[in-house]
């Protein structure tokens, strides 16, 4: 009674109260970061292992596995997961959810680094990083020129990447497509076995000469000088005239035994941008960053690059993520808006008072806009879910300012002044607004602190809601009786709808709502004095409403449930995968195909094409189509991603998935198998079948194994005997093998401040022969011995990638949907699967994006339980009863009914959002059924 009083009577405080908050909130506006979805942080810890020129299964058993020993000695990890690949290995460490992020990284480096001596010498030190789930390209550009697409690379990489790096919120800028500026020595593998010298020699003479090296100073009297002597190559020329020893038979110049040339690294990627040859570049924005703010910085950049780059140089928008996320934002912000503008017209329909309208209109921008000072000061975000959780708030806020309205204005028809109504209507309603408000926060609590990943996106969703509903309440209390003291004070009350009659089209719609709120009411009365007549009618009420409660739960059961409802981003992605070794120029052909196929289609506004990369081999390729206007198509990018398939899927050799989301974050499948188990063999025989089961089940397209052969390979096995008898080693030989055919770059040509390698290895036509390399003869004092007397050369074929997950072999099974649901598809997967017979030790599990839903359905359905336990203790405390808690909370099931109807019949499913929908519902049952059951205690007090 205090506070609303004090409210009435001293409304220039709390104007000036709420205006302080109003300013607040919206100077915290000003400030949110914006992204698409919350910025969480997972103790995600990732290891990067480089060991050039090693297979897969060598980077398995000498890598991977170590350094999966290694950390598995710690506490508090969820799952361990490798990737071995050719020359690289990726150790993915997952710790529980309450491990701090940096604290996991800092302890696997020490793990790491404890076993840097077990790992192999060819081994680069291994790279501990967390790993970012946020760090993805939010804008990629194309560059293109009239220039060779490598000198386009050179401008790309020295000036546009300077330029970008710099802009706030950029973490790191990728470049696909060209090459980079390279010194070759193409030394000719037959002179060097004339002479008796070995790659090995010809690397150390140029590493010898090419020296900048400081000796120290000399100081004489006052003066200082430094000492240094600089041998760094100044001309090409000078690398040609570089000695060679040759042992007691002189010296010989490079250029007598190799070509020098100043060329460019061997291609592994080309990015083309509707269907012209182009160099991509990708920036990618720091975890945490405003989405928004980052790429307005780069556009601005991008204007000045514009103006700065020579002629003929052009610069387009080929992706643009923040698009989406603006777009998506500013919907749900109008959303908030309409819906707004949308209760001030029902409320005016309904008490058609022109002043109780807008006292309501001004009290829920007022609550909305004071909650961003808290969202500010609790670190959110302003994303989807935050946005959200102001847009469900308004019904919320409003629910609460129109009880303590609808009661003052009672109080004004009793012919109290309006202070006094004011303040009396309030307190009288205050226990059930304050019990509204306790349920909603009581809902709300256990959805901000649910477990596993989908608690810490909710958690900004929940707490939002909680502070909306704490500041409605104040609303509630404080701004609406003022304001209601001074609008409400000379409305004369009179007529059917207790104010003046309305005219024009407002008067119509108005009389038309109390037409329909009479029928309605006159029937409801019907219906209720019915049901009360007898005991038959109360059962036979009760059978029909169980039983269409159970028949709920069908029709969710046919809704099907997945993670999270798809999005249409306004493109589709095209991934293109040939066998493994497969050259980079077929890849290119393939692709070609793909781009002539899209150009034919109206809907698709530009074409990215990316073929390799930065962690793919040249086998592998992505085509983003980036779509025209949702407004100029009549199908979802989902449906045209369907419509696609079957153009594409008819290229020779080649796996094509076509789908209409991005894949930054990891994979892009609607649905992930894994079949783990120890040995390679059984284990693969296993995933075929898993295979087949997934590819004949309806709905699924797409269908890929990990497992896939990999490239071909020439190994040589050492004779280890021979090898000690000549003095040699399996490692020399080992590397006398990389220098010539991966080359050794050790060596650095500078010019212009640039810095470009110098790399010695055997000429392309030496390099170019599977028979060279049995034919290959190493030059020992004087003889040459040929390589087949030192062991045997062999063809292999192995796998392209080894998973791993918890120290087991694993095959990943991945497919998209083109009908139906991820539950349906499990289901009738697993229906099949149980039907195989598992090898001890060997077991089929769902992974990806299902295992996230079946995580998150749980934890939502145990917020849901703790919902209605502590919404039954918080109304027990009030309405000082065990049983009136009861009352209210029977009719929660009841709500169920009508989402099931609206989730099957509009054509949605299960998934997070629909069920944070019905925990709202709790919510809301419980505050309607309050203010039946308060006003029902008024009235009996009459």
């Amino acid at each position: 009674m205090f506070i609303s009083a004090l409210s009435v009577r001293r409304p220039v405080l709390m104007t000036m109260l709420t205006g302080a908050f109003v300013l607040l909130g919206a100077y915290s506006y000003r400030r949110l970061v914006i992204d698409l979805m919350p910025n969480v942080e997972f103790p995600v810890v990732m290891i990067t292992s480089i060991y050039p020129g090693a297979g897969p299964e060598e980077i398995e058993s000498q890598v991977s596995q170590k350094i999966e020993d290694a950390v598995s000695t710690m506490s508090d990890i969820d799952r361990i997961e490798s990737y071995s690949r050719e020359s690289v290995s990726f150790v993915i460490v997952r710790f529980e959810l309450e491990v701090d992020a940096n604290e996991a990284a800092n302890d696997v480096r020490a793990k790491v680094d404890a076993i840097l001596t077990e790992l192999p010498s060819g081994v680069e030190k291994p790279k501990v990083q967390k790993f970012e789930f946020g760090a993805f390209p939010i804008v990629s550009i194309s560059v293109s020129s009239n220039r060779p697409v490598n000198e386009t690379f050179a401008v790309a990489d020295r000036v546009i990447r300077d330029r970008l790096v710099q802009v706030s919120g950029v973490a790191n800028v990728d470049i696909i497509g060209g090459q980079r500026r390279e010194i070759q020595v193409a030394v000719d593998r037959r002179k060097l076995e004339h002479y008796g010298v070995p790659i090995s020699a010809v690397t150390a003479a140029i590493a010898a000469e090419n020296l900048n090296i400081p000796q120290g100073r000399i100081v004489q009297r006052e003066q200082e000088y430094m000492v240094r002597t600089v041998g760094e190559f100044t001309s090409l020329e000078e690398i040609g005239r570089v000695k060679i020893p040759l042992g007691e038979n002189g010296l010989i110049a490079l250029r007598d035994v190799a070509i020098i040339r100043d060329t460019h690294e061997e291609r592994r990627s080309i990015a083309r941008f509707n269907g012209q040859p182009a160099v991509q570049v990708d920036i990618i924005k720091q975890s945490g960053a405003n989405t928004v703010t980052t790429a307005d910085g780069i556009y601005r950049a991008v204007q000045e690059l514009r103006r700065d780059l020579p002629d003929g140089f052009e610069i387009e928008y080929a992706d643009d993520s923040s698009t989406f996320i603006r777009d998506a934002v500013k919907d749900v912000q109008q959303n908030i808006l309409i819906g707004i503008v949308l209760t001030s017209i029902v409320l005016y329909l309904f008490l058609r008072n022109v002043r109780v309208t807008v006292v309501a209109a001004v009290v829920m921008p007022a609550a909305i806009v004071a909650t961003f000072l808290l969202m500010q000061a609790s670190g959110f975000t302003l994303n989807i879910l935050t946005l959200m959780a102001l847009g469900i708030s308004v019904g919320v806020l409003v629910t609460n300012s129109i009880v303590v309205l609808e009661n003052i204005i009672r109080h004004l028809d009793m012919g109290k002044p309006p202070d006094l109504a004011a303040i009396k209507g309030t307190d009288e309603i205050a226990l059930a607004v304050f019990a509204s408000v306790m349920t909603n926060i009581v809902v709300f609590v256990p959805v901000a602190f649910m477990r596993g990943i989908i608690g810490r996106f909710f958690l900004q969703f929940g707490m939002t809601v909680v502070y909306a509903t704490l500041f409605s309440v104040v609303v509630a209390f404080t701004l609406t009786p003022m304001l209601a003291s001074i609008v409400l004070k000379r409305v004369r009350r009179e007529g059917p709808g207790n104010s003046p009659e309305p005219s024009g089209d407002f008067h119509v719609a108005a009389r038309i709502v109390d037409r329909i709120m009479v029928r309605l009411a006159g029937a409801y009365r019907d219906a209720l004095a019915w049901t009360l007549a007898r005991k038959r009618n109360r059962f036979l009420l009760g059978a029909v409403t169980i039983l269409m409660l159970v028949f709920s739960f069908v029709l969710l059961a046919l809704s099907g449930g997945e993670f999270m409802p798809r999005m249409d981003e306004g493109t589709v992605s095209i991934g293109v995968k040939l066998p493994a070794g497969t050259a980079l120029a077929q890849t290119d052909k393939a692709v070609r195909e793909v781009e002539a196929t899209l150009s034919r289609e109206s809907w698709v506004a530009s074409v990215l094409s990316t073929i390799g990369g930065a962690d793919k081999g040249v086998n592998e390729a992505t085509i983003l189509a980036k779509l025209v206007p949702a407004s100029e198509r009549d199908r979802s990018a989902y449906q045209l991603a369907n419509s696609m398939r079957a153009k594409v899927a008819g290229l020779p050799g080649a796996t094509v998935s076509v789908t209409g989301a991005r894949s930054e974050a990891g994979s892009n499948a609607d649905m992930e198998l894994e079949v783990l188990g120890w040995e390679k063999e059984p284990l693969r025989l296993l995933a075929a079948q898993v295979q087949q089961i997934v590819a004949t089940t309806p709905g699924l397209v797409d269908v890929q194994s990990s497992w896939e052969p990999g490239a071909e390979e020439l190994r040589f096995l050492p004779d280890r005997e021979e090898l000690a008898r000549r003095g040699l080693s399996t490692g020399a030989v080992a590397m006398l093998l990389r220098n010539a055919y991966e080359g050794d770059d050790q060596s650095v040509f500078r010019e212009g401040g640039e810095e470009y390698a110098i790399r010695v290895q055997y000429a392309d036509v030496d390099r170019g022969e599977v028979a060279g390399l049995a034919a290959l003869r190493l030059p020992m004092g004087e003889d040459r011995v040929p390589l087949t007397q030192l062991g045997e050369v062999e063809e292999h074929r192995g796998e392209s990638e080894i998973q791993r997950r918890d120290r087991q072999r694993r095959i990943t099974i991945s497919g998209n949907l083109a009908s139906g649901t991820v539950s349906e598809a499990v289901r009738a997967i697993q229906a099949r699967t149980d039907t195989l017979a598992f090898p001890p030790g060997y077991r089929v599990r769902f992974a990806g994006s299902y295992e996230i839903q079946e995580e998150s359905f749980a934890a939502l359905f145990e917020t849901m339980v703790m919902a209605i336990i502590l919404t039954y203790v918080v109304l027990a405390m009030i309405l000082e009863s065990f049983i009136h808690p009861v009352t209210v909370m029977i009719t929660l099931p009841l709500g169920l009914i009508g989402a099931a109807l609206a989730l099957f019949f509009g054509g949605q499913t299960v998934n997070i959002l629909s069920l944070m929908a019905l925990i709202m519902l709790v919510g809301i049952v419980v505050n309607n059924a309050i203010l039946l059951l308060d006003y029902v205690a008024v009235r009996r007090r009459e």
